[in-house]
């Protein structure tokens, strides 16, 4: 993650303490490129199918597979990267029962999947709480480790950053200035 702002948790924390409603605010979204991913995966639908066995003991045999789709519940949710949660009582108690973890609801009609903080997030709605998003951004490098290509062309981007913005080039100045000749080689491929 890259804060490319001062005061990023500070104004995290001012929101929170503005809506005593909310149970976390979360950092937008922004790209290596310039650019800022939606919310929590906004216009992003997908549905997997699911084909399952279950059997009592390591002795039964397997039950008849049982088919259904999941709808991935990505847009309805605080995501884990840069949010700020409140720690009250309905947050604790709804990690203790419940947890942080990614879950599944299944359903021969469909079920529903929500990746990490999804499940959290619908119980908090049970306490008459949401979150809400931030004007602040962060870079987040996510996903990298679905695809080795991403995984290095989001490590570059990250060493670009990083030379960017150290202390020896000076926040803000262009990268490479104040970089090794060897770093920036690396830094762009």
């Amino acid at each position: 993650m890259c804060f490319v702002a001062d005061g990023t948790i500070d104004a995290l924390a001012a929101a929170l303490a503005a809506d005593p409603e909310a149970f976390a605010v979360q950092a937008r979204w922004l790209t290596h490129d310039g650019g800022e991913l939606p919310a929590s995966g906004e216009d992003f639908h997908p549905t997997s199918y699911v084909r399952e066995s279950v059997r009592r003991s390591p002795d039964d045999d397997w039950s008849d597979p049982v088919e259904y789709s999941v709808t991935l519940q990505l847009t309805d949710r605080v995501h884990p990267f840069c949010a700020l949660i409140r720690n009250d009582e309905a947050f604790r108690r709804t990690v203790e029962h419940v947890g942080l973890s990614p879950a599944v609801v299944q359903a021969e009609r469909g079920g529903k999947w929500w990746d990490t903080l999804g499940l959290l997030t619908q119980v908090m709605k049970t306490h008459g709480r949401h979150w809400t998003l931030s004007d602040q951004g962060v870079i987040h490098f996510g996903n990298v480790s679905w695809s080795s290509d991403w995984a290095a062309e989001k490590a570059a981007a990250r060493d670009r950053l990083l030379a960017t913005y150290s202390p020896e080039a000076g926040l803000g100045e262009a990268a490479g200035e104040g970089v090794g000749d060897d770093e920036q080689d690396q830094a762009d491929q």
